[in-house]
């Protein structure tokens, strides 16, 4: 069963000694970061002591076993206990029996009914309610064995080896982070705590966080729990004036919402950047007076983006702080997975100024994407820290833009798309002119591709060898055998060989025409092989008719043969020009010897024969042990 509602003047603070503009000045003895707790009034009986708790309460000594004191606060003391039946150690929290006060458990029992409504990882869980003797409320509790938030802010040496921590701001901000999970999840319950600050909060052994003192939780709306006071009818000054905020020291009950809280936790956040509380003065009636005009003041090398976070969560005005504890807690989460990245940006940022410098001066292509891969690793690995990093995005995308814009200028489509990919949102004109240029590079590449398929010797090369090694074979045996058979040079012999020539050749091309016709280099070879010939006979004819003796038309032939090895010759490897120094050569050795005419010939073309198959195996290889015949194809 519920607790029933508290009387209203549980709202009421410590008799005051007069008011001050809107402040409710409290004794000069109350220090600046003490706790300001409601006071009942005295004399008056509490139904809840008298009558609900002494009728449902386990009387303390049938529960537990006190050993000792582990602490002593304002409002109570916490000892050491050890429950009888279950035999493990708890701890104990008993209220201060102040003089004149007839009901001093009724804080004590607010704040176990608030911490057993908010069952949470980071909210000491309260395991039971008893009472004693005198029929005052004790509180039995899970012992935490470790140390408050404020003993571990002023000693950062102890973090270290406790925790290990070396990135102190870090740690902190990861506990203040479940600080605002426990907030967060009391708000959601409709309780605000009102009274978070560094005492308040207890780090476990093992690095559990727990939200304390629960004394001063108030419901926020009016069907939050009803044993709370109501936040609204709040009329005097309660809280902590080291941390509170404005409309706190005001003692403004409408104007206590969860942004109320969402400012202790700045001033949490405040005393991690600066190792105090945020709010100056020594006693409660000096604080309470800077509260309004407070302007936080951070040391120089606190983040700018940190310290931008700490002045919107203390803002005075409370519309102006993050709308609650979660939205604080991924900003906080935010601002530590950016800073985690902060570093990679700087790094891929240098190597993006290495980039527009290499730009500049024109580097080769390797240097380029050099710079450019290592700026993008940079940017990326940072967004993998943290998704949302806006330096990173912006750095990805102007990297992508520079290279971009290298490439459009070389033509290179296909790298442009490649690159406007990295790009989120492309504008519509560059989409414009990487599809222009990827169709004017599909063009120049089908073009070439064209070209290649003309000039690839493994197509067409089984007719294309048959159809040469015919014509070639008589070309360098009919010479060797006039030397052979000592038969002299002659009009008729000259004519007749080379019409012999012709007739096999011509034949042999027009039956192997259409496969000779696929390639630009085998329409090359059928054309060199009629024309020569053509020629030869031709030229044989035209000797005769002018009165040329047939050595004059043989040496005439010989230069014929050089100059059109030497045309051949054009575009290819360098061992291709050694026919037309060999024709060279023979028409040399022929004007000095004439009887070395016909050998020198011979060995002229078989040098052509094997140079030509020289050039053409390496290519065709693969493909003529794979290729069905097409001989005549």
């Amino acid at each position: 069963m519920g607790p029933p509602n508290p009387s209203d003047d549980l709202s009421l603070n410590e008799p005051s000694i007069g008011e001050t503009g809107h402040f409710t000045i409290v004794p000069d003895r109350a220090q600046a970061n003490q706790t300001i707790r409601p006071t009942p009034t005295p004399g008056q009986d509490d139904p809840l002591l008298t009558d609900t708790l002494a009728a449902h309460a386990t009387p303390l000594a049938r529960e537990i076993e006190l050993l000792g004191t582990l602490g002593e606060g304002g409002m109570g003391v916490v000892r050491l206990g050890r429950q009888v039946l279950l035999g493990r150690e708890v701890a104990v929290k008993s209220a201060h029996a102040r003089t004149g006060e007839a009901r001093p458990g009724r804080g004590l029992l607010q704040e176990a009914w608030a911490a057993a409504a908010l069952e949470h990882p980071n909210i000491v869980p309260v395991y039971l309610l008893v009472a004693d003797e005198a029929g005052q409320p004790h509180v039995v509790m899970r012992r935490i064995e470790g140390r408050t938030w404020a003993e571990l802010i002023a000693d950062p040496q102890q973090v270290q080896q406790s925790f290990g921590a070396r990135d102190l701001l870090a740690w902190h901000l990861g506990v203040l982070m479940q600080v605002c999970n426990a907030v967060s999840f009391a708000h959601s319950r409709g309780i605000l705590h009102r009274d978070l600050k560094p005492d308040n909060v207890m780090v476990g052994a093992f690095g559990e966080v727990y939200v304390l003192d629960w004394g001063l939780a108030a419901r926020l709306h009016a069907d939050g729990p009803a044993w709370l006071p109501a936040v609204r009818d709040q009329r005097k000054v309660v809280g902590t004036p080291r941390f509170m905020a404005p409309e706190m020291a005001l003692a403004d009950g409408p104007a206590i919402t969860e942004r109320t809280d969402v400012y202790l936790l700045g001033s949490l956040l405040y005393a991690v950047l600066t190792g105090h509380g945020p709010h100056p003065g020594r006693t409660a009636a000096e604080t309470l007076v800077t509260i309004p005009s407070f302007q936080p003041k951070l040391p120089a090398e606190v983040s700018p983006r940190l310290a931008g976070i700490l002045a919107r969560t203390m803002a005075h005005s409370p519309a102006e702080r993050p709308p609650s504890a979660e939205a604080l807690r991924l900003e906080l989460q935010a601002f530590l997975e950016e800073r985690s990245a902060d570093g990679l940006v700087e790094e891929a940022l240098a190597r993006l100024v290495n980039l527009d410098r290499a730009l500049l001066e024109g580097a080769d292509r390797q240097e380029l994407y050099r710079d450019y891969e290592a700026a993008r690793f940079g940017f990326r690995s940072a967004l993998r820290a943290s998704p949302g990093h806006a330096q990173a995005q912006e750095g990805l995308r102007r990297a992508a833009l520079a290279m971009l814009g290298y490439e459009l200028a070389l033509g290179d489509g296909r790298a442009a798309a490649t690159l406007l990919a990295e790009l989120p949102d492309p504008p519509a004109d560059l989409q414009a002119r990487v599809a222009s240029a990827q169709q004017a590079q599909q063009l120049a590449a089908a073009d070439l591709a064209r070209l290649r398929a003309n000039l690839d010797p493994s197509l067409g090369g089984r007719t294309r060898i048959f159809v040469f090694s015919i014509v070639m074979g008589l070309w360098t045996l009919i010479p060797f055998g006039a030397w052979a058979a000592g038969v002299q040079v002659s009009h008729w012999g000259l004519l007749s060989s080379h019409g012999l020539m012709l007739a096999i050749g011509a034949p042999l091309v027009l039956w192997a025409r259409d496969s000779l016709g696929r390639t630009e280099l085998n329409r090359r070879v059928a054309q060199m092989l009629i024309v020569v010939q053509t020629a030869l006979v031709l030229g044989d004819l035209v000797g005769v008719a002018m009165g040329m003796s047939p050595d004059q038309i043989l040496r005439f032939n010989q230069l014929l043969f050089a100059v059109v090895s030497a045309l051949l010759a054009q575009d290819q490897p360098a061992i291709a020009r050694l026919p037309a120094l060999a024709y060279l050569v023979s028409l040399g050795l022929s004007i000095e010897r004439p009887s070395w005419a016909f050998p020198t010939i011979g060995l002229a073309n078989l040098l052509v024969v094997g140079v030509t198959f020289g050039l053409w195996y390496p290519t065709m290889r693969g493909r003529l042990l794979r290729e069905p015949k097409d001989v005549g194809a």
